[in-house]
Order: C-alpha cells, then sequence, then structure tokens
C-alpha cells in the first residue's frame, strides 16, 4: 500500500511501518519465520482492491479512519 503508484497517501512510514509489524506479530505467531500468503487473507485483498479503485481523496479518507481504528 505505501509504495503503490495508485495512492498518493501522505504519513509517517517508518512509524506505520512498526505498528503493522507489531500488530502483525500479535496477529499471525508464524509471521516472524515465514512468508505471509495474502491468499488466506480474502478481506484484505478484496479491501486493497476496492481503496485502488478510489479517487485520491476517499482513498486518505479511508486509510484515515483505517489507521485511527487500529489505534483505538
Amino acid at each position: 500500500m505505501n509504495n503503490s503508484n495508485y495512492t498518493n497517501l501522505k504519513y509517517d512510514k517508518p512509524e506505520m511501518y512498526v505498528k503493522f509489524e507489531i500488530m502483525l506479530k500479535e496477529i499471525d505467531e508464524k509471521y516472524r519465520t515465514t512468508l505471509i500468503n495474502f491468499v488466506k487473507y480474502h478481506l484484505i485483498m478484496f479491501a486493497m482492491a476496492k481503496i485502488m479503485e478510489m479517487t485520491k481523496e476517499k482513498q486518505n479518507q479511508i486509510t484515515l479512519y483505517l489507521f485511527n481504528a487500529i489505534l483505538c
């Protein structure tokens, strides 16, 4: 999501990488030792496809909503 040509999001990438890594370690114990197969995560793939279809303004709104929901 961070390096996609379809999104023009502006936020602190290193900080978000750290937060996502902490969350993944809590969710999936195998995260540290294996590659993640996103085929298992249908909702994530669906959400990313929908976000890529949106306008830049909608993408920013959705992303900020998701980050705020994660932090709460």
